[in-house]
């Protein structure tokens, strides 16, 4: 998994690493593919895309349109590997106190130590 945030310029989406994480992570994915579509918020739509493009497994977030995507059986079907989340969904995933409600099993090798 590539564990970086991602960032928007004209023309191209950019996954950028945080400070504390080593020098050279940062990957920069030119040509973003459109695979899915948010109907009810079109802006949306770079930030699923980009997560799928780069293969993330969490999309954090505050948006509502983008957190009821999780409620659509058909978006977690099609993008079984990504979990939008809240902030504190995600920290108290990762911090190993919740499962996810869709039912997508962690992955003991993305636990940090």
């Amino acid at each position: 998994m590539q564990k970086a945030l991602a960032t928007f310029r004209k023309g191209h989406a950019e996954l950028v690493s945080p400070v504390d994480w080593p020098e050279g992570t940062a990957v920069v994915i030119a040509e973003v593919p459109k695979v899915s579509s948010c109907p009810r918020d079109p802006d949306d739509e770079p930030y699923v895309n980009l997560a799928v493009a780069a293969g993330a497994r969490y999309l954090v977030t505050r948006d509502k349109d983008l957190l009821d995507l999780m409620k659509d059986a058909d978006f977690r079907r099609r993008f079984a590997t990504l979990a939008i989340l809240d902030p504190a969904a995600f920290l108290l995933e990762r911090s190993g106190k919740h499962q996810l409600q869709h039912g997508r099993e962690e992955d003991p090798a993305d636990t940090p130590e």
